[in-house]
């Protein structure tokens, strides 16, 4: 799964280009609609996950599970 997926992710950022990273969309959400770029739609994918993976790290820790390091930085290394 890892692989395919990271695959998936580097097919999509190589076929980005600068008219689809300025070019606004329109998103539909439970919370009502926005518009951004396809530039802060990325920023707001990462920071999002960035965001969860913060909550799972700390409803772990308050549990006393032992988990993997969150910091994407220690992933990307791992690549």
């Amino acid at each position: 799964y890892e692989s395919t997926m990271r695959q998936r992710l580097n097919d999509f950022a190589a076929g980005l280009n600068e008219s689809e990273l300025i070019r606004v969309h329109d998103h539909a959400t439970r919370r009502g609609s926005f518009r951004a770029s396809g530039e802060e739609t990325i920023w707001h994918i990462v920071n999002h996950a960035t965001y969860h993976r913060g909550q799972v790290a700390c409803l772990l820790k308050s549990h006393g599970v032992h988990f993997p390091d969150t910091d994407i930085i220690i992933w990307l290394n791992k690549a």
